[in-house]
């Protein structure tokens, strides 16, 4: 039996033979991630768009399974890697953040139908 004892969700994302295990990271961890990385500089505020990055997939992909180098090896699932993927496949950052967002909308509408059933 798996549990998820984590404060956020899980979804799996399979694009071609690979399949990301993705958190769907709560708001709250997303502002925390922004937060880190924003500035005042001058009066106004300046975000390090690439720490942000770096640290939102990093926390976002959980692990892959089915992800090999072109010499047929096993890529492993750390940091380095994870942005090594997003940068240089950005397809794949683009796929995960669709059905994150697909997720997303549904357990809104879910959340919607439950309470409306409910009154």
């Amino acid at each position: 039996m798996r549990l998820n004892l984590s404060d956020h969700d899980q979804i799996e994302v399979k694009i071609s033979d690979a399949v990301f295990v993705v958190n769907v990271l709560p708001t709250r961890e997303i502002q925390r991630i922004s937060e880190k990385h924003t500035k005042w500089k001058r009066g106004r505020e300046v975000m390090d768009h690439k720490g942000f990055s770096a640290d939102f997939w990093d926390a976002t992909i959980a692990s892959w399974k089915n992800l090999y180098d072109e010499n047929g090896n096993e890529i492993p699932c750390d940091r380095a890697n994870k942005l090594a993927v997003i940068n240089k496949y950005p397809n794949i950052g683009s796929k995960i953040a669709d059905e994150i967002e697909e997720y997303r909308e549904s357990v809104l509408h879910e959340t919607e139908f439950v309470a409306e059933k409910n009154s």
